[in-house]
């Protein structure tokens, strides 16, 4: 029979995943870095907005299909924001999933995303995180949260089950 008493601390295998000796400093991202890595995304974003924005114009006139303009108009505005909207969620939800775990400025400033459950991030962990961010709801006092949570979680990070953190 198995006690308490057959067992040191030195033939423990799990021993070492519970010291804190062995567990890498993490370093947290504040909330500086996380704006700066959001700035260069969203001038990104708007640097390329017009090249797709043409792209969807120059399409719908060519198509012959909408001979009112007014219909034409209100279906340019409808598409156009529904790609606004996609081209967003995919930027933020595939680059974030990605092999460097973030968008290219959470790269530039040095920053990735981490799992804080048992599975890697996957593309509905990625789009659940996208939609918490920006949601209105939870986006200002989401970020406000950077401020006073001790590992510097937003509430997107919380509701995701992820964390940002500094590469190293």
């Amino acid at each position: 029979m198995y006690s308490d008493a057959d067992s040191t601390a030195d033939d423990d295998k799990y021993a070492p995943l519970f010291t804190a000796d062995v567990v890498p400093e993490v370093r947290y991202a504040g909330l500086w870095p996380r704006f700066v890595a959001l700035v260069i995304d969203v001038t990104i974003l708007v640097l390329l907005w017009p090249l797709l924005r043409l792209t969807l114009i120059y399409s719908f006139q060519w198509s012959g299909l909408f001979d009112d303009p007014r219909i034409l108009l209100v279906s340019l505005y409808i598409t156009e924001g529904a790609t606004l909207l996609l081209s967003v969620w995919f930027y933020f939800a595939l680059m974030e999933r990605s092999r460097d775990r973030g968008t290219f400025g959470k790269q530039a400033v040095g920053l990735c995303i981490e799992s804080t459950w048992k599975y890697p991030n996957g593309v509905l962990r990625g789009v659940a995180r996208f939609f918490f961010k920006f949601c209105p709801v939870t986006a200002i006092p989401g970020f406000v949260m950077v401020l006073f949570h001790p590992r510097r979680r937003a509430l997107h990070d919380l509701l995701s089950g992820t964390v940002v953190v500094r590469r190293k």
